[in-house]
Order: C-alpha cells, then sequence, then structure tokens
C-alpha cells in the first residue's frame, strides 16, 4: 500500500494562503553554494511553490567562496521583513561555522543553529525543526497516530535527517534503534522493525523481502535509477499489507510546504 503526502500538502497549503491572505508572512531568503545537484534541485522546488504562494523571495549563489556571502548573510539576517533563511547544504567550510553560529534562530527555518538543536534535543520548545524529518514523522502519523512502544529502525544518523528524527520519535514514546554505514546486522534490524525511517541515498536498496509483511518503510532516500528520482525502498515491489511511501510523490512533496509554513510562525 502507498502512503502518499499529497492530501497533507494540500492541507499545509490552505493554512499558508490562509495566512498570506491575512497580511502575515515576510521573505523568505536562500544561500546556495557551489553545484551541488540535490541543493540545486531543492531549491527549485522551493521557487516554484514560493512563486505559486507568492511569497516573497531572495536568492544567493555563489559558485566559489567570496566575501560577498558574509556580507549578504549579514544584511539578510538582520533585515527585519526577512522572515526565514535557508542554507543549503553543503556549505563551503570556510563559511559554515560561522553562518551556522550567526543565524539568527527566529530565522533558521532547519533549524541547524545550536540553539534550536539544542532546545530539540533537550525536550524543549525550538524555534525551528528540520523540515525533512518533521515531515516524515507527519506522514507516518497521518496513518498510525500512536507510536508508543513501537519498534521504529533508523537508517540516517545525521544532523539534518537521523538525529532530529530520533528525538522526535522519543516523544512519541517509541522504541527507537539508529542503524548507519557501519552497523553490522542491518537486514536482522530491518526484519524486526514495525516502523522503517530510511534516508541512505541507495536506489531501491530494500525490497518487500526485507522487512516484515504489516512492515510500514517511510523512504527518504533520494538518487537516480536509469535517469529517474527514486527511493532507498522499491515501493512497487512492496505488498499490499506492507506501507510505503513513495519517491516523488511522499516526504519530500511535503517538506517544502511545511518549511514554508514555519515563515508564518509568531514568536
Amino acid at each position: 500500500m502507498e502512503l502518499r503526502s499529497g492530501k497533507l500538502k494540500e492541507e499545509v497549503l490552505k493554512n499558508i494562503r490562509a495566512q498570506i491572505e491575512a497580511g502575515k508572512g515576510k521573505s523568505l531568503a536562500i544561500f546556495r553554494f557551489g553545484s551541488n545537484p540535490g541543493a540545486k534541485s531543492y531549491e527549485q522546488g522551493l521557487k516554484k511553490t514560493v512563486e505559486q504562494l507568492g511569497i516573497p523571495l531572495r536568492t544567493f549563489h555563489y559558485e566559489k567562496m567570496e566575501d560577498q556571502i558574509l556580507e549578504d548573510f549579514h544584511r539578510e539576517n538582520t533585515d527585519p521583513t526577512v522572515g526565514g533563511i535557508l542554507l543549503l547544504e553543503p556549505i563551503f567550510p570556510q563559511v559554515e561555522g560561522d553562518l551556522k553560529a550567526n543565524l539568527d534562530p527566529k530565522k533558521d527555518l532547519d533549524g541547524v543553529t545550536l540553539t534550536n538543536r539544542g532546545a530539540l534535543f533537550s525536550g524543549e520548545g525550538a524555534y525551528h525543526i528540520p523540515a525533512t524529518p518533521r515531515a516524515a514523522l507527519k506522514l507516518l502519523k497521518s496513518y498510525e497516530p500512536d507510536l508508543t512502544g513501537k519498534e521504529v529502525l533508523v537508517i540516517n544518523r545525521t544532523t539534518v535527517v537521523g538525529k532530529p528524527l530520533v528525538h522526535l520519535l522519543l516523544k512519541e514514546n517509541a522504541t527507537v534503534t539508529v542503524c548507519h554505514s557501519k552497523t553490522r546486522d542491518l537486514a536482522g534490524h530491518l526484519k524486526r522493525a514495525d516502523i522503517i525511517f530510511t534516508a541512505m541515498g541507495k536506489a531501491h536498496k530494500i525490497g518487500p523481502e526485507d522487512v516484515k509483511d504489516d512492515a510500514i518503510v517511510i523512504d527518504i532516500g533520494l538518487s537516480m535509477k536509469d535517469g529517474k528520482l527514486c527511493g532507498d525502498a522499491d515501493y512497487e515491489a512492496f505488498k499490499e499489507s506492507q506501507v510505503v511511501t513513495p519517491v516523488p510523490g511522499g516526504v519530500g512533496a511535503l517538506t517544502n510546504t511545511l518549511l514554508l509554513e514555519s515563515l508564518f510562525k509568531d514568536f
């Protein structure tokens, strides 16, 4: 069974449009560094949605390290008309530390600052939580609202997906296991899990035979196969009794809208 995010996305978009009609919301600033195809694709998707909604947008792209980066960032970071700043990974290492250290936590839409990460990890209220894990959890809970005691497997340990997702799941009283590239028995963990969040970036690495017959697979992975975008799970091969999110049409489609919704938060 496919678990798609279309309905949830439309609900979020409806809320955003209502906020815009009420005169709320500020502009979005996007910073992209180099020519990473994933970052470029993410920016293009956001720009398309932003233009459809009529949200003011400022984009900054740098092919190489230059002093202009810090100048542009400081201006946007202190401009009261800018409601949110998105720093697309990867960031040039020469400025990554400075940008994340000085980014206003209230404008930190993807929750990359220590203030927002610390608040999330300590169980306190963060201004913003990373959009991808938030979207993944929201999509899961639209199908399985009570995660109490569920055996949940997270295949990722990055600070933008795996780690924040673990803390979000712990708040839901799930029993969480984390796997990564050094895990010895991934197959065993897959077979035991009730719910699986996968963000390996390995095309169709997980098939229906790798998980339980009633497993739920939330696919966050992105890669290309035969010229087409796909996820970690070969979702078309899964059984009807197994629930899986497609790529595209699953987590990614919801992530952008949740990120934009954060522009309208009141602090």
